[in-house]
Parts: structure tokens; C-alpha cells; sequence
């Protein structure tokens, strides 16, 4: 085998390589990127799932207030629809099942 020869097989041998490492590689990346689009989408079902139950705590403290015959003028009620803390919201549910008035509700 002359020296030509040699370099054009090493060549061939060397293009055959990359190309099953760029060919692996390729598979690697859309792999990692379909595992990051379902990881992504895990995390929007799971967010959707938390607003979800923060709405129906709202609707909950509300109906409870209602139920119980206890105003909620607008001002409190935007401060009730607007609030993002759920043990917030679960503590005026709690007591609005037995307050009085809704500064009970929403004392502290």
C-alpha cells in the first residue's frame, strides 16, 4: 500500500467515525430536548394544578362568607382574590366557617 493509499484510508476511516459520532451526538441533544420538553410540561401541569387549587380556595372563602351572611365589600374582596399565599387563604376559610364578622376573617 504506497502512502497515498494509506492517507486516503485513514481518511475514509476517520469520516466514518465522525460521522457516527455526530450521528450519536445528534441522538444525545434530541433526547436531552425532549426530556426538557416533558419536564417543562410536568412543571406547566403542576402550576396549573396549584392555581387551580388557589381558586377554589377563594371560592371556597367566599361561598363560606356568603353562606354564613357575611358581606364582602369590594376592597376585602380584592385583597381575598388577589392574595397568592394558600395558608393565608386557608386560614381566613377556617375562619370563616366560624367568624362573626369578616375582620375576623381576615385579622392577621
Amino acid at each position: 500500500m504506497t502512502p497515498a493509499e494509506r492517507e486516503r484510508l485513514l481518511v475514509q476511516i476517520l469520516d466514518a467515525l465522525s460521522t457516527r459520532t455526530m450521528a450519536s451526538l445528534e441522538s444525545r441533544a434530541e433526547q436531552a430536548q425532549a426530556h426538557a420538553e416533558q419536564a417543562q410540561a410536568r412543571a406547566q401541569q403542576a402550576q396549573a394544578r396549584a392555581e387551580a387549587a388557589m381558586a377554589g380556595l377563594r371560592e371556597a372563602l367566599l361561598a363560606a362568607l356568603a353562606m354564613r351572611g357575611i358581606p364582602c365589600p369590594d376592597e376585602p374582596r380584592a385583597r381575598l382574590l388577589a392574595c397568592q399565599d394558600p395558608a393565608t387563604l386557608q386560614r381566613w376559610l377556617l375562619r370563616a366557617m366560624s367568624a362573626r364578622s369578616l375582620d375576623e376573617v381576615l385579622a392577621g
